[in-house]
């Protein structure tokens, strides 16, 4: 008899082990799904704030010297703009002293831009 009262003992507790192995297994996916949604909002955020940079940054000469930045070079030594290069392409096209500039800008590794 008592080996059998043994048995049920190492049976629950068997049961137990894998329920709280299938929690922790759970917690472990559900932090890393959140991890990546977190990460994906922050790239794209990243992506909101150098385009609200060289905006500011282009008014700004235009208000202070007159006329729009001639290259993102300009902008860069001139007003401090700073962005990943190894990240990001900047494509700035200036039209004309007195136009407002275009530009796009370019995630590197983007295959949907």
């Amino acid at each position: 008899m008592r080996l059998k009262r043994f048995d049920k003992h190492k049976k629950l507790h068997m049961n137990t082990l894998v329920l709280t192995a299938a929690v922790f297994a759970a917690f472990i996916i559900i932090f890393v799904y959140a991890v990546s949604r977190v990460e994906t909002r922050n790239l794209d955020r990243e992506d909101d704030i150098l385009r609200s940079a060289l905006e500011r940054d282009i008014i700004h000469c235009y208000a202070i010297e007159g006329f729009y930045p001639p290259s993102l070079e300009y902008i860069v030594e001139n007003y401090g703009l700073i962005y990943d290069k190894d990240a990001y392409i900047v494509d700035y096209r200036p039209i004309g002293n007195n136009m407002y500039p275009n530009f796009s800008i370019i995630k590197k590794g983007d295959s949907d831009e």
